[in-house]
Order: C-alpha cells, then sequence, then structure tokens
C-alpha cells in the first residue's frame, strides 16, 4: 500500500477547495507575468508555499513507486502505487500551480482574463520547460494510469482484499477527475 502517496494525496485534496480560490495577482494585469513585482503580492508565500507542497507530494510518490519496483513488489501492489503517483502527479503538479497562481479562476470565468504566460509564473518560472513537458505527459499517461488502476483493483478483489482494491481505481479516477473536469483551458495555458 503506498502509504506516502496516500498521505500527500489526502492532503492535497483537503487543500484542493482552498488552492482554487485564489485569484491572479493583480500586477500580473498591469505589468505582464515576467514583469510583475511579485514580491508585493501578500499571497506570494502561500502561493509558493502550496506549489512546493505539490512539487514535493509528487516527487514523493514517485520515489515511493520506485521503491516498489525495487523491491519486486507484486503486480497489484505495483499498479496501485503507479495510479497513486499518478493522482498525486495530477492534482500536485498539474493542478496547484494552475489554481494558485489564479489561472483556474480566469479561466472559469471568475476575475478577467490576462496574457498569464506559463514560463512566468510558478514553477515554470523555477524548472523551465521540464515542467512544462512533464505536465504534457500526463494527458497521454491518464490512458495506462486508469487501466493501471482498473486492473490492480481487479486483482486485489481476487485475492479478497476487498478495502484495498478500492484505493487503485480511486486514485485512477480521481487523477483523471482533476485532469480534466477542475483544469478548463490548461492545455491552451500550458502551450501558450
Amino acid at each position: 500500500m503506498p502509504v506516502i502517496a496516500l498521505t500527500f494525496l489526502a492532503v492535497l485534496l483537503g487543500l484542493a477547495p482552498y488552492a482554487m480560490t485564489f485569484t491572479p495577482f493583480a500586477g500580473i494585469y498591469a505589468s505582464g507575468t515576467y514583469a510583475a513585482p511579485y514580491e508585493t503580492d501578500p499571497l506570494q508565500a502561500r502561493r509558493v508555499a502550496l506549489v512546493l507542497l505539490g512539487l514535493c507530494a509528487t516527487v514523493a510518490s514517485l520515489l515511493e513507486c520506485g521503491l516498489f519496483l525495487f523491491r519486486r513488489a507484486d503486480l497489484a501492489s505495483v499498479l496501485g502505487s503507479a495510479a497513486s503517483l499518478f493522482a498525486c502527479a495530477v492534482v500536485g503538479w498539474h493542478s496547484f500551480p494552475y489554481w494558485v497562481t489564479g489561472v483556474y479562476a480566469a479561466y472559469s470565468g471568475r476575475v478577467p482574463w490576462a496574457d498569464f504566460d506559463p514560463k512566468g509564473l510558478i514553477p515554470a518560472a523555477w524548472l523551465g520547460e521540464w515542467w512544462t513537458m512533464s505536465v504534457l505527459i500526463l494527458y497521454p499517461a491518464a490512458i495506462p494510469a486508469l487501466s493501471g488502476g482498473m486492473l490492480s483493483s481487479i486483482l486485489l478483489l481476487r485475492r479478497g482484499y476487498w478495502l484495498r482494491a478500492i484505493v487503485p481505481a480511486a486514485c485512477a479516477g480521481i487523477g483523471l477527475l482533476f485532469l480534466t473536469a477542475f483544469s478548463p483551458g490548461y492545455v491552451g495555458w500550458i502551450l501558450d
């Protein structure tokens, strides 16, 4: 059972409604994403902390999944770990930066839209194109993540692990839900 990934996922899901309430920093409207004086943003520390939490959750989940592979765990455990990694990556790596920087608020119509160039916002400003490419990989990764989550659940059900069987399918479903339903205009924004 991927305890680290599931713990981080629970924390991320608990903080998701709060993260979705962020609006863009007002300086972006006046100066653009590259020249905005982020040091004057009263929410910048919270934005940075939430983005770092999402990134760290994904890295920790990746390391835990790697540990499952290194230890040659059974197929159901590896697939369950991969499904929880997918969910953490979608919520923490993909969605939290989108929500916390206020792009979600703009694309969902709650605040005026501006040119929110992702390369000028965190975490792309820190990690560059590497972050952008890794986010785009999550879209085609949804197919094997869903398949692996379902297969893992079936294998666990066949072994009589009824409660454990819920976790991989739920993680894959959470990942797909947050990848599609809570990120309007995401692909167009990230490819800007």
